[in-house]
């Protein structure tokens, strides 16, 4: 295991034909402690008939250079291994550095010969291309002593190990679906441009493209046709754009493109325009759906922006063109970049507000129109920001990243399980409510963490409902997993905002919905002569055919709350009834509230009650 002990050692070898070859042992170390070694004709006579076919055996060609890289001999004919027609070669550090002068591994090549020459290095080992598509690997190994001979070169022909590790490359580096670039090349070919394009003061723009309607397709067609679509996106995206422009698949339903020398950001519109104008015209005639793509672009002539920034931009743009409705170009500015600087900003205070316990909850009462007794609260976050000011979540929730609006809905959760089960050990009986975003409630493990919850904090799951958006329902995970579960636990659930949005009024007696909240725009009109009050009359009549509660949100008016008792509401939340406090402003839970009590005194307010 040592090199230095056999290292130079001369052994005398016989062929089979009995004749004896003096050689010499060249050894070194390689990692893990293996040692690599190699024995060299010490007469150096390499066009010996018999020993040409020992050499031949083991490598293409072999070449003996001397210290100041001369060649000294070598196997016939060896440097036509780099080109049929090559010229005969007197010194081959010489020729390595003119070669590399087309090729830079030919300098790496040239590097490595001089730092064995040198005793720099005692083996080195670089790939060659040849002039008629082969690769060669040349191998250096130092010899020690006196001799003339400072090293020897193995030459050989690597050419089908080098085209499998290029296959492999392709592989790994290709998206299988749709043999498009995948994340990771597109990611190197874009830092390539950014590097490339500002030396010759040309720019760079990103252009991020998600389609339109896609999970739609998905769900009706099935995946088979889903892929099947997503293969012929990219191939029409490759007759978009131009031969120049690379495009990959980021993931999903998304893609890159990536446009170089571009003078001008307004050079990448007429690219976005034309993949939305082909993608609408391929869903249509291939497939018989609609589909379009919000696409976002993001654009440097300097390099100063880094691939993943640029990338980030063009993905925020994108979400700019979707939030117009789709179909739609969105360029990214330095306004935008500023926007999103600050945005990416206050997100890591906020997780960082989230790891010190900054979040707090203030509660505001749901009360029994008829009794004026508070029936439940619902939990609202709130952030001590440590400049002093209580934020409200509309100030905060905004910037948050998925991740941090699932970290808030965790907490917050918890948090009220805890306070409901603080008011139980005091007396006071009360539900509480939580709201819950469509994101965390998609997640597989929701339910699994509702369960450890709820054991963990001993909270009853019959006083718990979960307040769920419109947006929830048209969640296929949502609709027909998760509330099926919630609802086997016991724990109610409650429509949040009904009536504001695109909520299917025919999923609310399938959908394990207990209570709907009237949106606040729904009851801000109802005392009004040209308002609401059908509306609402019609939507709590629904509701109690189907056995489901009702909840009137933003009552802030006695008028308003005149019109829900006539139209019997069961229950109303609002400033008037009570504004958000924490916990310990809580007034008294067995008091009736004011607002009530004045309507119940004064039944005459409400006319033909």
């Amino acid at each position: 295991n040592d090199p230095d002990a056999v290292n130079g050692t001369v052994v005398d070898l016989r062929d089979a034909d009995g004749r004896r070859h003096r050689c010499r042992i060249s050894a070194w170390a390689l990692d893990d402690g293996l040692v690599a070694w190699r024995l060299v004709p010490s007469e150096l006579d390499l066009t010996d008939s018999h020993l040409g076919p020992v050499v031949g055996a083991l490598v293409s060609h072999a070449v003996a250079v001397a210290r100041h890289g001369a060649v000294l001999t070598g196997t016939p004919d060896w440097s036509s291994a780099f080109s049929e027609r090559a010229e005969p070669i007197g010194d081959l550090l010489l020729w390595l550095e003119e070669r590399g002068a087309h090729d830079p591994r030919y300098i790496d090549a040239h590097h490595a010969l001089r730092d064995v020459l040198h005793r720099h290095s005692p083996a080195r080992s670089v790939d060659l291309p040849t002039t008629d598509d082969r690769w060669l690997s040349f191998t250096i190994t130092g010899l020690d002593g006196e001799d003339s001979v400072a090293a020897m070169v193995s030459i050989i022909d690597v050419t089908d190990r080098k085209r499998r590790e290029s296959d492999l490359a392709e592989r790994m580096l290709t998206d299988s679906l749709t043999s498009l670039p995948n994340r990771s090349l597109t990611l190197d070919r874009l830092h390539h441009a950014l590097t490339h394009n500002p030396r010759a003061h040309e720019g760079v723009a990103v252009l991020f493209v998600d389609l339109d309607g896609f999970g739609d397709v998905n769900d009706r067609l099935g995946h088979l046709a889903a892929d099947e679509l997503l293969a012929d996106v990219a191939r029409t995206l490759r007759h978009a754009v131009r031969p120049s422009d690379t495009v990959g698949r980021w993931g999903g339903d998304e893609f890159v493109v990536i446009a170089e020398r571009l003078h001008h950001i307004d050079e990448s519109i007429p690219i976005a325009n034309r993949i939305i104008r082909h993608l609408q015209q391929l869903g249509t005639v291939r497939h018989s759906v609609q589909i379009g793509a919000s696409i976002g672009i993001s654009y440097s002539t300097d390099g100063s922006s880094g691939a993943r920034e640029l990338l980030q931009d063009a993905d925020a743009a994108m979400y700019a063109a979707k939030g117009r409705g789709g179909s739609q170009v969105e360029v990214f500015t330095a306004e935008d970049r500023e926007r999103e600087r600050r945005r990416l900003g206050a997100a890591q205070e906020l997780r960082r507000g989230i790891l010190a316990d900054q979040l707090t909850l203030e509660f505001q009462p749901q009360t029994d129109l008829l009794t004026g007794r508070i029936l439940s609260m619902e939990a609202l976050v709130r952030w001590q920001h440590p400049d002093g000011h209580l934020l409200p979540p509309s100030e905060f929730l905004g910037i948050a990243q998925d991740d941090l609006v699932s970290l808030v809905d965790r907490w917050v959760l918890r948090a009220a399980c805890e306070q409901l089960v603080a008011w139980s050990e005091t007396g006071h009986r009360v539900l509480m409510s939580v709201n819950v975003s469509t994101r965390e409630l998609a997640d597989i493990g929701f339910v699994d963490r509702l369960d450890e919850i709820l054991v963990s904090t001993g909270a009853e799951p019959r006083a718990l409902t979960l307040e769920i958006t419109e947006e929830a329902l048209l969640d296929r995970d949502v609709a027909l997993e998760r509330l099926p579960e919630i609802a086997r636990r016991g724990v109610r659930v409650a429509l949040d905002d009904f009536g504001a949005g695109y909520g299917p009024l025919s999923s609310l007696g399938t959908a394990n919905i207990d209570i709907v909240k009237l949106d606040p725009s729904l009851i801000e009109a109802i005392d009004e002569p040209t308002g609401s009050y059908a509306v609402v009359r019609g939507l709590i009549r629904m509701a109690a055919e189907l056995g489901i509660e009702v909840v009137a949100e933003g009552v802030e008016r006695q008028s308003q709350l005149v019109e829900l008792r006539r139209i019997s509401c069961p229950m109303v939340q609002g400033h008037l009834l009570g504004r958000p406090t924490p916990p310990e402003a809580v007034p008294a839970l067995e008091a009736p509230l004011d607002a009530v009590v004045e309507l119940n005194e004064n039944p005459s307010a409400v006319a033909g009650w």
